[in-house]
């Protein structure tokens, strides 16, 4: 195998390499929206179904109740049927849901910002919850809520941000490798002008 054909073989790695972090940067908000939207809504739809009859809704009990601990007292009724997240669990999903929605129409990058923003956002949740568990008072619906939203908000304002970045970091790093093996002197080989600008 000759020293030119070695190169062919690794710019097409670094080919492949570079389209499917390319891919995975385009279209992971779209998979994390989708997923947000059955955590945000299925729980709503839980008693929907059973007040219609159908047993499945049993399932949608079952699965989050890996997520929650669906506690009545604390979680909304529909149709006389207990939703299938609690309220503040609710609260986040739905939150993370729209925000994710948002994040579409504004791509913020990451900064020092989206961090704090987050941070702030948590203190809340945390503040109520713990003093809740450790017995100091008992939180109110419109307090789980509230704090659930805020949580919901400052997760996805950080979170996709960051995981944009981190999926663009391979994105680049095979986007360069193939350009400088393209490059390399007596192989007979050169990049586009799309490779060669980073495009």
């Amino acid at each position: 195998m000759t020293s030119k054909e070695v190169i062919s073989m690794v710019v097409g790695i670094a080919s492949l390499g570079e389209a499917l972090f390319s891919a995975l940067a385009r279209h992971w908000a779209a998979v994390a929206t989708a997923l947000l939207f059955l955590f945000a809504f299925l729980p709503l739809a839980a008693p929907l179904l059973s007040v219609a009859g159908i047993q499945q809704a049993a399932l949608l009990y079952e699965f989050f109740s890996y997520f929650c601990e669906q506690r009545s007292g604390r979680s909304f009724f529909l149709a006389g049927f207990q939703v299938a997240n609690c309220q503040r669990c609710l609260a986040i999903y739905l939150a993370m849901f729209f925000t994710s929605l948002a994040y579409w129409r504004y791509r913020p990058a990451l900064s020092w910002k989206c961090l704090l923003v987050s941070i702030a956002f948590s203190v809340p949740i945390m503040v109520d919850g713990f003093t809740q568990n450790l017995g100091y008072r008992e939180s109110t619906w419109w307090l789980r809520v509230g704090t659930g939203s805020l949580y919901g908000v400052g997760s996805v304002y950080f979170f996709f941000p960051l995981i944009s970045r981190i999926l663009d970091i391979p994105h680049r790093f095979f986007r360069r490798w193939k350009v400088d093996l393209l490059a390399l002197p007596h192989t007979g080989l050169r990049p586009n002008a799309e490779v060669a600008s980073g495009a």
